[in-house]
């Protein structure tokens, strides 16, 4: 099992009277300790170091640790000035960089950074788009230190990309066996799975996922659902051996809580109730029985 390390980027996190140059030691430590991921936040709404400028200053530092977004959040930037960051920070990196991309969920976090970038709440989920595709096509024509002219970086950008001839070099001996998914990072993982039939996971599993919420998600998701309009489907990403999909039903984002009337190819639709209180914590999904069995037998212990 691989663990990763989510920056303490904040002020709040590391105090206003510490040095913050101070956090990238902390990153090398994390990596001499066998961590396998450094990733960092995004926001503009507290005081912190920038995400992407986070990454960069660990890139040369580090040797073998992931560094990755968590999650990018798109209308905070330009997609042409996201993208160009992120294929900056791969290579620096020599090819380490994992991107994951986020749209923005009705909070009162995401609602104000809108807000701040000058973006239409309701235009996010086109920025989301215009970013990930943007992200995919730089990732595919940028070749790494030390790779071939015919292999691409590793293109691990979330969300709606499209499917090209180039595939990441490092698919065929780095495909995960599982892939877990939590919130709206269901749609991500789902869209990513659909965009590279080539990952070939045996356990797709999705936790508190809103990927059946009518016209916010499952209308706008990349392929698009098939059929006629009252009987729209989605399906199972091709390459996914099994899918399971467990929600609590009191979860305000799994709405609807079970997805397989929305989606064919889900093995098993799981609703029960999870936790009394902050029922889409991911934190408590993790910890529920049903998600344990689940992944078990996939883990070789």
């Amino acid at each position: 099992m691989d663990i990763g390390v989510l920056l303490p980027t904040g002020t709040a996190q590391w105090g206003a009277a510490d040095d913050p140059r101070e956090l990238i030691a902390f990153g090398r430590y994390a990596e001499c300790s066998g961590f396998s991921s450094l990733f960092a936040n995004d926001s503009l709404i507290s005081p912190r170091i920038e995400a992407l400028t986070m990454l960069a200053a660990l890139a040369p530092v580090t040797e073998t640790v992931t560094l990755g977004t968590a999650a990018l959040m798109p209308f905070l930037r330009r997609p042409i000035q996201a993208a160009q960051s992120l294929a900056s920070i791969d290579l620096l990196s020599g090819d380490r960089l994992a991107v994951t991309v986020g749209a923005g969920f009705p909070g009162r976090f995401e609602r104000p950074l809108c807000t701040l970038s000058e973006l239409p709440w309701e235009r996010r989920f086109a920025r989301y788009r215009a970013t990930a595709q943007t992200i995919h096509s730089i990732a595919c024509t940028t070749t790494p230190p030390g790779a071939r002219p015919t292999e691409t970086p590793q293109a691990t950008s979330a969300g709606p990309m499209t499917p090209t001839t180039a595939q990441p070099a490092s698919t065929a001996t780095n495909s995960p066996r599982i892939v877990m998914a939590h919130s709206l990072g269901s749609a991500v993982a789902y869209e990513a799975l659909h965009a590279h039939p080539e990952l070939r996971p045996e356990l797709f599993l999705t936790l508190g996922s809103p990927l059946a919420l009518p016209r916010a998600v499952f209308h706008r998701l990349c392929p698009t659902p098939r059929g006629v309009t009252a009987q729209l489907q989605g399906r199972r990403p091709p390459g996914v051996g099994r899918w399971v999909n467990i929600a609590d039903p009191g979860d305000p984002v799994a709405v609807p809580p079970r997805s397989s009337g929305s989606f064919k190819g889900i093995a098993l639709d799981h609703t029960t109730r999870i936790a009394p209180f902050d029922f889409h914590q991911a934190k408590n999904y993790l910890r529920f029985a049903a998600t344990a069995a689940t992944i078990g037998p996939y883990l070789d212990l």
